[in-house]
């Protein structure tokens, strides 16, 4: 029985053989069919500046003949809009169709795109040329595989002129303000930087001048007549970078000037007013006191001057005349008397 077993060893091995050599067959065929067709391109970054030319790389492998059938097309979509894939590129049966705001600046890297390369070359790089760019081949009957690829262009571009500006708060002693610095483009995203440049012995304490690198905004903080002056933005990336300036006037406020004007011009007049006061009192009690000397001037008699008058004036035989009516009237008014 061992020996007979020993005599059928050989055709066992031989059977293995042929299933090893079956089921290799099989996966190489299966492993074949998925890589019938692959499109690949190099790894890294593509990042190119702004009038530039570039190649977008698209290289692919088939394992049929090329066809009349084979089909190798690009497609666009920006980074700046939600639009669909655009077509810019289509080639097929010997004939290539470009379109899109690139195809004056868009050519095939090897043309006709046959042998297994698709790349394209586009020329003038512009910044809306920054987006998703698609490349696809098919080759039938190979429809299975990688047939596509995609790749990340980025325009580089220096910043441009920054604008200045304020953003919030009134230049008066005692505020706080913010002022802004901005580029419409620039990539990568430009930092901004501020600095005060004149007048330049004037250096404004620590703290006191607070900045954002990446938004440009400036915040200056509890205003003095020293933040008055010029103040730079610097916007600045890889590439290049570009100023913008800005004078501010810090002056006291409005409101608080005439309140205290009015406060101190109300001091002034109340010292003024007690001023004239004083001097009254003062000049009063320097004066010296006039006695007051008038005459006694009985209820009948005449005012000593007019009698003076009278003798001066009248005749001799008028003064008698008048003497005796004096004595009658004397006497008339004793009577008066005594009758009572």
């Amino acid at each position: 029985m061992k020996f007979s077993c020993l005599e059928r060893l050989p055709s066992l091995v031989m059977v293995l053989e042929f299933k090893t050599c079956f089921f290799l067959l099989v996966i190489a065929l299966c492993f074949g069919a998925v890589l019938s067709i692959e499109v690949t391109m190099p790894s890294g970054p593509f990042l190119v500046k702004t009038g530039e030319t570039t190649i977008l790389p698209c290289l692919y492998k088939t394992t049929e003949p090329i066809s009349e059938t084979f089909v190798l097309e690009w497609k666009f979509k920006s980074e700046e809009t939600v639009t669909q894939r655009q077509t810019i590129l289509y080639y097929s049966k010997s004939n290539l169709h470009v379109q899109g705001s690139q195809k004056d600046r868009i050519m095939l890297q090897q043309n006709p795109p046959t042998s297994s390369d698709g790349s394209i070359q586009l020329q003038n790089i512009q910044p809306t040329d920054s987006g998703f760019y698609f490349c696809s081949v098919t080759n039938p009957p190979d429809f299975s595989g990688s047939n596509e690829i995609l790749i990340n262009l980025t325009v580089l571009e220096p910043p441009s002129v920054p604008v200045c500006k304020m953003a919030k708060g009134k230049l008066h002693v005692g505020n706080n303000v913010s002022m802004s610095c901005s580029s419409a483009v620039g990539r990568p995203h430009p930092d901004y930087t501020w600095t005060k440049i004149s007048p330049p012995d004037k250096d404004l304490p620590a703290g006191r001048m607070i900045q954002d690198f990446a938004t440009g905004s400036l915040l200056l903080k509890n205003l003095t007549i020293d933040f008055t002056g010029t103040y730079q933005c610097v916007a600045k990336n890889t590439l290049g970078e570009e100023t913008c300036s800005l004078s501010i006037t810090v002056s006291y406020n409005n409101e608080a000037a005439v309140i205290a004007g009015a406060v101190i011009g109300t001091i002034l007049g109340l010292l003024l007013i007690g001023g004239g006061v004083g001097y009254y009192v003062w000049y009063k009690k320097k004066q010296p006191k006039v006695p007051n000397v008038g005459y006694n001037i009985s209820e009948d008699a005449n005012a000593p001057q007019v009698n003076l008058l009278n003798e001066q004036k009248l005749p001799a035989s008028l003064h008698e005349k008048s003497n005796n009516t004096h004595n009658s009237i004397s006497t008339v008014r004793s009577e008066f008397n005594i009758l009572v």
